[in-house]
Formats: structure tokens, sequence, C-alpha cells
């Protein structure tokens, strides 16, 4: 009941059709304290009940970002950028990644610690915003699982604070006065 069941999927494109949802909570109206607590609640309930399938989802193609996984992905992502033609706006050049291989400790201490924190890795949308929800109150849903990955409980967080710290502080503030994740 999280998702809309698909009425039919191409998995070579990874795509699959769902019977017409309505309007996502974005095109609908502005999202309200409630409309992202239910979201993320329900998120919540979803990363809960498939804590224990990672090898079932890992199997299907899911993307395996845990904490145990980063430094790796960081040290190749900087071999890989660094490998890059001079003139290519993705290099990285020395100073960069001298800058960057200096706080390589700190993001090995940061991944233990996520490691060994009490949440779970689990599923993790990777995506949720308010134009990849839709339905009302409790009622509410989340689509759109192309950015789905196995990762630390609390990445599915991310996009919604950076949606929500994006806006005009004042106008958040005068709209939504219970919506301030971090007061300044």
């Amino acid at each position: 009941g999280s998702v809309q069941p698909p009425l039919a999927i191409e998995a070579d494109r990874g795509w699959m059709l769902t019977v017409d949802h309505g309007p996502t909570v974005g095109d609908d109206h502005e999202p309200t304290l409630a409309d992202w607590q239910a979201a993320l609640a329900e998120t919540a309930r979803i990363q809960q009940t498939l804590a224990g399938y990672r090898d079932e989802l890992l199997a299907t193609g899911l993307p395996d970002t845990s904490p145990e996984t980063v430094v790796a992905r960081f040290d190749r992502l900087l071999e890989l950028f660094r490998a890059l033609p001079v003139d290519h706006p993705g290099m990285i050049d020395a100073d960069l990644s001298s800058q960057l291989m200096a706080r390589r400790p700190e993001l090995i201490d940061a991944c233990a610690l996520l490691a060994e924190a009490p949440l779970p890795t689990t599923w993790q949308h990777g995506d949720l915003h308010p134009w990849n929800i839709f339905g009302t109150g409790a009622d509410l849903r989340v689509f759109d699982l192309g950015d789905a990955q196995w990762a630390q409980a609390v990445e599915v967080l991310a996009v919604p604070y950076a949606w929500i710290s994006q806006k005009d502080d004042a106008a958040q503030r005068e709209d939504h006065p219970d919506l301030v994740l971090w007061p300044d």
C-alpha cells in the first residue's frame, strides 16, 4: 500500500506504468508541516519494513551506498576525476585533490560513526520532495523510486532538508512557522 502497484513493467528501461494517482503534493499545494510529517513517517515505515531485505533488494540492482562503501567510492571517484583531461569541466586538479585527500580521515570517521549507529542501513528513497509525493493527510504515498539506494536510514532527510532550506527563510517562516528544521 505504500506505492502504486504497477500495471506494466519495462524492466530493460526501468519503467513502470501505474494508474493515475492524481496531482502530486507539489502540484496541488505548498507542502505543509503535516505533509512533510506524513511523507517522512510513511518513508520511515517503508524503511523499517525493508531493513531486513538487504540481499534481496541489492539483487534487484538497487545501488549499495551504505557507510561501508563510501570511502572506496570516494577514492574511486577521486581517481576518475583526476584522470580526466585538463580541459574537462569535471577534472580535479592537484590542489583540489590535495584538499579532498586532507579531509579523507574525517570521511572515514563519519562513515564509521554511521556504520555503528543504532539506525540501520535500509532502503532510501533518494529524492523525496513534494513532486514525488501524492495523496492527502495520512494517505500520502511516495513514487519515482529511480534514485533509490541502500543507505543509512537518516539519509532520507537530505532531500527534504535541502528543499526546505532553499526556500526563502522569511517566506518559509511566515507561511510555515513550524517548518524550521534547524533554527538559526
